[in-house]
């Protein structure tokens, strides 16, 4: 078992591929490794699986907002869980990694922060029934030094401290996280009346609550759902001859995919691919070698009947048929019908077009290679349990069900826009993110799809399952994207004095939900946010002090300078300058003085002493830190205020939609504009 603080996506999709690679090669072939697990009376499980089938040798579990993980896949395989998902769970062997201090603190204030920590700490390392490997990271902190005596390497006193912890990035769905794991923070919105969860629960699907779903079910439906709702807005749009240039956009995305090249590569191969292509997409620069669409093959190849061989050429085959279905579409001004399993592989082919670096990609908006074939086996499963050779059947079934019940969903939701809203003509932004930008904190929401029309915005919010289990946690991300989306800067002028309505579309019921927050609560959220954020950044406190700590027994009279010297290089060497926090620059520039004025020396080491002390460095940064967020969360007030004074012109999309009242079609995309030419081997 492989544990993690958070898991998240980047290298863990590695990791997983790698181990599905290590047990491929042990089962198929080892000979040693087949012989014992042949001769071993525990090994009884995989005795009767050294063959050409395909196997689940690994499995990565994420819980999705707070919902209970089925474990039951897993239970003869290699697993890749959080802290969290690991409890009541032991192996043989567990590997503890990415442990660090604020990867385990980060969601709590001080109050609640030693006990919960101590508790997930001391749950990581009693999951082993024999051996524990921990890996931690050389930078000084709380769980460094606490490894020290058993390890043997420099002591965190001679570790070069580093900043990369910092970063002033908040996500909307991380900050419901926090307030889901803070019970004072959760207590607060409730006991406020600042949501009424109450008037949500008539919508929750009893049902739902007992199911087990795990990743590969939920990836499936949340997939089906994006693609589906995405077709339906496509459609209604193109029927109202509502010209939408957010959907000329993603119709380009489908070009691309439509002419790539299709090869497949092995691991080390693969990933190299993977990154190249991320590159490119983050650079805007794409060369021949970048247009392509890489698959991961097990580098099996010599046993032909081998189901991952079989696979491989059924997912080729699949991805040609997705780029005929595209290119058809692309003629017709439509998106493509598309099954199950092709929305899926669509989403992994999306990723690898238009995805930039996975470090960022959410692992719930993510497709890796291995969730493809893991889908893939999951349709074989079920082909082979009802005795069929014709998986299309049970795809198609599936597929018809549930795609039946997203477009009678989104029937339901246009009509109660034409009823409610008659007048109204809305555009859809698609995946769309809006964010509030400061010196200090920026605060952004996932990409959503945000419908606007001159007098209403629309923040539909799609998930699959809505339950007892999550609804508190939908309902307080849909709040704080309303509180968002208020308080937008005036370059989305399109969202100022806007009434706006919150729309959750789940398959756990076939009517939307409409709900519309009455009251932004600004004075109470200021506060609210603030403390979030306190707590948030109080983490990094204690290595900002080692960092302090470290430089000043390099060179007691010059400290401040190297560090502010040190910061300078670290802001010049990140990839994104504007994630930085500015509050700790600032704070250690109130030490330095003019080394030219004797007595400025003096006062200066009087100073730099002072916060030697580890107590007066934390108060005194702690006091920084609340007077910028004091100054910085203020605007919120403010806000609302400024942008209803700013002249606001329609936009022009509206404008000539109202003027026109029917409006030119989507251009036609002539043949001799695309190479229709299939670029597949």
């Amino acid at each position: 078992m492989f544990i993690f603080p958070i898991v998240n996506m980047g290298f863990l999709d590695k990791l997983l591929a790698k181990l599905q690679l290590f047990w491929i090669h042990k089962f198929n072939k080892d000979e040693n490794y087949k012989n014992m697990i042949l001769e071993n009376p525990n090994a009884e499980y995989w005795r009767d699986k050294l063959d050409d089938e395909y196997y689940q040798y690994s499995h990565l579990h994420k819980s999705v907002n707070g919902q209970p993980i089925n474990l039951k896949e897993s239970e003869n395989a290699t697993r890749i869980v959080s802290i969290h998902a690991s409890k009541g769970n032991g192996c043989e062997v567990v590997f503890l990694l990415g442990l660090t201090e604020s990867s385990i603190s980060k969601k709590w204030n001080n109050s609640e922060n030693n006990l919960k920590y101590e508790s997930l700490l001391h749950v990581a390392l009693t999951r082993q029934k024999k051996s524990l490997y921990v890996g931690i990271y050389k930078n000084g902190d709380n769980i460094n030094k606490r490894f020290e005596k058993y390890i043997d390497y420099k002591t965190s006193s001679s570790i070069e401290p580093k900043l990369d912890f910092l970063s002033k990035k908040n996500n909307i769905i991380k900050i419901t996280e926090i307030i889901m794991e803070n019970e004072q923070l959760f207590n607060s919105i409730r006991d406020n009346d600042i949501i009424q969860f109450q008037n949500f629960e008539d919508y929750i699907n009893i049902e739902d609550d007992k199911k087990l779903i795990d990743w590969g079910h939920h990836l499936i439906r949340k997939t089906v759902l994006k693609y589906y709702i995405h077709y339906n807005l496509y459609k209604y749009n193109h029927k109202k001859s509502i010209n939408n240039q957010n959907f000329d956009q993603m119709r380009t995305v489908y070009y691309h995919i439509s002419t790539y090249t299709i090869q497949t590569f092995g691991y080390k191969e693969y990933y190299q691919k993977i990154n190249r292509n991320i590159s490119s997409n983050n650079n805007d620069k794409k060369t021949v070698d970048d247009k392509i669409l890489p698959i991961l093959h097990f580098d099996i190849m010599d046993r032909i009947n081998s189901k991952y061989n079989i696979y491989l050429n059924d997912l080729k085959d699949k991805i040609k048929i997705i780029r005929k279905k595209i290119k058809a579409s692309l003629k017709e001004q439509n998106l493509p019908d598309l099954d199950i399993l092709e929305c899926v592989i669509l989403n992994y082919l999306l990723c690898i077009v238009d995805g930039k670096n996975n470090q960022n990609i959410k692992m719930v908006e993510y497709v890796s290679i291995m969730d493809v074939y893991k889908i893939m086996n999951i349709f074989d499963c079920i082909k082979q349990e009802l005795g069929t050779e014709n998986d299309l059947n049970i795809n198609d079934e599936k597929f018809y069900k549930t795609t039946k019940k997203i477009h009678t969903i989104m029937n339901n939701y246009f009509e109660k826009l034409e009823s409610e809203y008659p007048d109204e003509i809305f555009i859809y932004n698609i995946d769309h993110s809006i964010s509030l930008k400061f010196d200090n904190l920026s605060i952004s929401n996932n990409n959503n799809i945000i419908a606007y029309s001159d007098k209403y915005i629309i923040d539909i919010t799609h998930i699959p399952q809505f339950t007892a289990i999550n609804m508190k946690d939908i309902i307080i991300r849909c709040f704080l994207q309303y509180f968002l989306i208020n308080l937008v800067d005036g370059k989305n002028k399109r969202y100022i004095d806007k009434k706006i309505i919150t729309c959750i579309i789940s398959l756990s019921s076939e009517s939307p939900i409409f709900y519309e927050f009455t009251d932004i609560h600004i004075n109470f959220m200021n506060e609210f946010i603030n403390d979030i954020l306190f707590n948030k950044y109080l983490q990094y406190h204690n290595q900002l002090y080692d960092f302090f700590i470290y430089y000043y027994n390099f060179n007691k009279l010059n400290c401040i300078e190297i560090i502010l010297e040190q910061i300078i290089k670290y802001k010049n060497n990140i990839k994104n300058n504007s994630k930085y926090i500015e509050y700790i620059n600032g704070f250690f520039d109130l030490f330095s003085y003019d080394d030219e004025d004797e007595d400025d020396k003096e006062e200066k080491m009087k100073n730099i002493i002072s916060i030697v002390d580890k107590n007066n460095f934390i108060n005194k940064l702690n006091k920084e830190l609340k007077k910028i967020l004091k100054r910085e969360l203020r605007v919120l007030k403010l806000l609302p205020v400024i942008l209803s004074e700013i002249d606001i012109n329609l936009e022009d999309q509206i404008i000539e939609q109202k003027q026109k009242k029917t409006a030119e079609p989507l251009p036609f995309i002539e043949d001799n504009t695309i190479n229709w030419q299939n670029n597949s081997p």
